[in-house]
């Protein structure tokens, strides 16, 4: 269904203790072919991101910038940033990303031309190539993808569509947390979980699969992102490596049936993600992986 209607644009971005990659996302806007009638920055740190916001602000006196301090937490600060947004879509970036020039305008026009569409996300460029090997040992054992088919695996992870070659517009139904954008209604039905503590893991998997089940949600691979992943603020090894055990378990529980097929999916590739992480502690002499692997397992074995 094509419609001719011009939406307004939000921008959310989270931010904790990372003010230079804020600075670099904010710049990133200003080379927009298009401009967002609103910023929000939800910000949960402890550096000077309340004056690189304000700088930013006054340079862009047009748009309507709110710099909001609150509590840690991605999925809080996401939640609170919907709450402040007035604009028909919301983009959500996190705040090692920086745009491409035509961005906002090539995600605006989808949501212009297409009353279905619910959601979008972009083509995104890593600061890394995913290795043959390493997608081969991904698909072998159902782990996150970052080249995928933009689907739910049945092992509870989700195969990404960030490296595509695909150059058009097509149906999924997960989007890359790190920029994506839904129309604004949609968070009157769905919005983001807070059980996920911290930087959040497998969140976004999480919600836009649930906005899936309600409509249409595509990437577009004629816009483009540059995500850095910054390993700045980060938590620690032990309290990760947990995290993203009980996160998985999770949204496998929360998302899939749980008959014995699909528990063999889960605990397969948990055991491709454990033999990964016991490398990383033998490559890094760090021993804080594996003792977050046993706190993460204990945690959810006893449910």
């Amino acid at each position: 269904m094509h419609e001719e209607k011009s939406h307004t644009a939000t921008i959310v971005i989270c931010t904790k203790d990372r003010a230079q990659d804020l600075k670099k996302c904010l710049d990133s806007i200003s080379g927009q072919s298009r401009f967002p009638e609103q910023i929000v920055v939800v910000d949960s740190g402890t550096d000077d991101a309340p004056e690189i916001v304000a700088s930013f602000a006054s340079r862009h006196t047009a748009i309507d910038i709110q710099y909001i301090h609150s509590e840690p937490g991605l999925t809080k600060q996401r939640n609170i940033g919907i709450n402040a947004a007035n604009g028909d879509v919301i983009h959500f970036f996190d705040d090692d990303v920086t745009l491409n020039p035509d961005y906002l305008q090539e995600i605006q026009y989808l949501f212009d031309r297409d009353a279905t569409l619910l959601g979008a996300g972009p083509k995104v460029v890593l600061a890394y190539t995913p290795s043959p090997l390493g997608r081969i040992w991904r698909r072998i054992f159902l782990l996150p993808d970052v080249a995928g088919s933009g689907r739910l695996l049945r092992s509870g992870f989700g195969s990404y569509t960030w490296y595509t070659r695909r150059r058009d517009v097509h149906d999924v139904e997960i989007l890359c947390g790190c920029c994506c954008a839904f129309r604004k209604n949609v968070f009157e039905k769905v919005r983001f979980d807070e059980y996920f503590a911290g930087y959040g893991y497998l969140e976004d998997l999480d919600f836009s699969y649930r906005v899936a089940s309600l409509g249409k949600l595509v990437t577009h691979s004629g816009a483009v992102i540059e995500h850095w992943e910054s390993p700045s603020a980060r938590t620690n090894w032990r309290r990760l490596a947990a995290m993203q055990i009980v996160n998985h378990a999770y949204v496998f529980r929360k998302l899939l049936p749980q008959d014995l097929y699909h528990r063999a999916c889960f605990w397969w590739s948990e055991l491709g993600e454990s033999i990964r992480r016991l490398g990383i502690a033998v490559r890094t002499r760090n021993a804080d992986v594996v003792r977050g692997m046993v706190d993460g397992y204990r945690a959810i074995l006893r449910g």
